[in-house]
């Protein structure tokens, strides 16, 4: 149950972390736009970003 839990904790910080590293890069590449075309309004990555986005 325990090993269960900080599965759940590790994917969670990794999605977090690869967010980061993309949003970093579209930073660089000038793509954040085309990026932000394939993120649908109320899917889990848009309110990914908008958590990034405020910190």
């Amino acid at each position: 149950m325990l090993g269960t839990l900080w599965t759940i904790i590790l994917i969670i910080i990794a999605i977090i972390v690869i967010v980061v590293l993309l949003r970093f890069l579209f930073g660089i590449l000038v793509i954040a736009p085309v990026g932000m075309e394939f993120v649908k309004p109320g899917t889990t990555t848009d309110i990914a970003l908008s958590i990034v986005n405020s910190i």
